[in-house]
C-alpha cells in the first residue's frame, strides 16, 4: 500500500495539515478583512491575487524543482505558506493584508508542483494514478476539515487562527527538512512557463476547446459564489464565524462525498455528457435558491445542491478531456489547471463588483454563467457527443474516481 511508503506517507500527512491550515482561515477572512475596511471588491481581489500569484509562478516553480531539487523547493513553499499567514495575522491595514496574500501565494505556489513531481519520481508508472489520487485526497480532506476547526477557534481570536495556520506550514517544513530525502532520480519537465502559456493559447483553438472553457466557466462561477458567501451570510443573516464555517464545511463534505463515492455510479447510470448537463443545471438551481433562501438552514440546503452539481460536473470535464486530448496527460492536466486558475482570478473580481449592486447579484450571475455554459456545450460538437479523440493511438481513459480527486485538489486552491 502506498501509505506504507514512509516518504509518501510524510508527503500525504504534510499536505493534509497544510490544507487544514488553509481551511482554518476561510470562515474568518471575511470578518477580518471587513474590520480592516475591505469592500466586497477588496474581498474578491484578496481571493484573486492569491490565485493570480500561483497561476503566474507555479509552472516556473516546477522547472526550478527539476533544476535544484524537489526537497528544497517544497521546503521553500511550506515556509512561504507559513510566512503568508503569519503576515496576515500581523496585518493592521488593508494594504498589509494584500501584501501578505501576494507573498504567500508567490511562495506557496511551489508546494503542489514539487510534491506531485516528487511522487512521480518515487512511484512506478503503473502506480502514479493511485498515488496522485491519494495526494488529491489529502487536499480534499484537509480542506473539508479546516473550516470546521477554524470556526471552533473563534473564541481564541482571528489573529490566533492565522498564526496557527502559519505554524502548520512551518512545522511541515521542518518535517520535510529532517525526514524527507531528495529522490534518487528526478524526471524532466515537459514544459517550461513560457511553453505552457503557448500551449494554453493553442489549446483554445482545438476542436475540444469547449472542454477547457467549460472548466473555466465552472471555476469562474463557483469562485464567484464562494468568494462572496461569507459577506452575504454576514449581511443578510448576521451570521457568526461559526455559521460561515458550517456553510463551507457543508460544501466540502458534499464535494468529497459526491466526487469520492457517488461519481462512478452516477456516470454508469447517466453517461458522462448527460451527467455534465445535470451537474451544471443542479448548480444553477442551487445558486438561485441561495439568493431566495429566507433562513440559514435553507442556505445550507442550497450550498449542498451547488456542491452536488459541481461534484458531478468537475470530474466529467476532466475525464472527457483525457479522452479527447492529443497532448500528453500531464500537459493536459496542467492546461486544465491553468484555465481553472483563470476562473479563480476573474470570478472573485467579478463577484466583488456585482456585490456592490445588490448582495444577491453575484449568485444570480453564477447561475446565468452555468446556464450559458450548458447552452454553449450543447452548441459545440453537438453536446460533446462527437468531441474527437485526436491522437492516433488510443487515449488512456481516466477513471471517474481519479478525475474526481484531481478536481478536488484543484478546487481546494479557491
Amino acid at each position: 500500500m502506498l501509505l506504507r511508503n514512509p516518504r509518501f506517507a510524510l508527503l500525504f500527512g504534510s499536505l493534509f495539515l497544510v490544507m487544514i491550515g488553509f481551511g482554518l482561515v476561510i470562515p474568518l477572512l471575511p470578518f477580518f478583512a471587513r474590520d480592516l475596511g475591505a469592500s466586497s471588491f477588496d474581498m474578491g481581489l484578496l481571493t484573486a491575487v492569491w490565485a493570480a500569484a500561483q497561476f503566474l509562478t507555479a509552472p516556473r516553480w516546477g522547472s526550478i524543482s527539476d533544476k535544484y531539487g524537489r526537497r528544497p523547493t517544497l521546503i521553500l513553499g511550506l515556509v512561504g505558506f507559513g510566512l503568508g499567514f503569519f503576515l496576515m495575522g500581523m496585518s493592521t491595514q488593508l494594504w498589509m493584508l494584500y501584501a501578505a496574500r501576494i507573498i504567500g501565494g508567490l511562495l506557496s505556489a511551489s508546494c503542489i508542483p514539487s510534491a506531485k513531481a516528487y511522487i512521480a519520481d518515487i512511484t512506478p508508472r503503473e502506480e502514479r494514478g493511485a498515488s496522485m489520487g491519494l495526494l488529491g485526497a489529502a487536499f480534499g480532506l484537509g480542506f473539508m476539515l479546516g473550516p470546521s476547526i477554524g470556526s471552533l477557534m473563534v473564541p481564541l481570536g482571528v489573529r490566533f487562527t492565522f498564526f496557527t495556520a502559519g505554524t502548520f506550514g512551518c512545522i511541515n517544513a521542518l518535517l520535510v527538512y529532517f525526514f524527507l530525502p531528495e529522490p534518487e532520480e528526478r524526471s524532466e519537465s515537459s514544459l517550461d512557463a513560457g511553453s505552457m502559456f503557448s500551449a494554453m493559447v493553442n489549446a483554445a483553438r482545438k476542436p475540444h476547446a469547449v472542454l477547457y472553457w467549460t472548466a473555466f466557466f465552472i471555476t469562474f462561477a463557483s469562485s464567484s459564489m464562494f468568494s462572496m458567501m461569507g459577506f452575504f451570510l454576514i449581511d443578510k443573516f448576521t451570521a457568526t464565524a461559526v455559521q460561515v464555517g458550517i456553510a463551507f464545511t457543508v460544501n466540502g463534505a458534499i464535494g468529497v462525498l459526491v466526487q469520492g463515492v457517488l461519481i462512478g455510479a452516477a456516470i454508469k447510470a447517466f453517461g458522462e455528457v448527460r451527467l455534465l448537463r445535470i451537474g451544471m443545471i443542479l448548480s444553477a438551481t442551487g445558486f438561485v435558491l441561495f439568493t431566495l433562501s429566507p433562513s440559514f438552514p435553507l442556505v445550507l440546503v442550497s450550498v449542498a445542491l451547488v456542491a452536488t452539481g459541481m461534484g458531478l460536473a468537475r470530474p466529467v470535464v476532466t475525464s472527457l478531456l483525457c479522452n479527447a486530448t492529443d497532448l500528453g496527460q500531464g500537459v493536459t492536466m496542467g492546461l486544465q489547471t491553468s484555465y481553472d486558475s483563470l476562473g479563480r482570478m476573474l470570478g472573485p473580481l467579478w463577484a466583488g463588483l456585482l456585490y456592490m449592486v445588490t448582495v444577491e447579484t453575484p449568485f444570480i450571475s453564477s447561475a446565468v454563467v452555468f446556464v450559458l455554459a450548458v447552452l454553449y456545450i450543447e452548441r459545440a460538437h453537438g453536446g460533446l457527443e462527437n468531441c474527437p479523440v485526436e491522437s492516433d493511438a488510443p487515449a488512456p481513459v481516466i477513471s471517474p474516481q481519479r478525475a474526481a480527486i484531481h478536481q478536488r485538489s484543484g478546487s481546494a486552491k479557491d
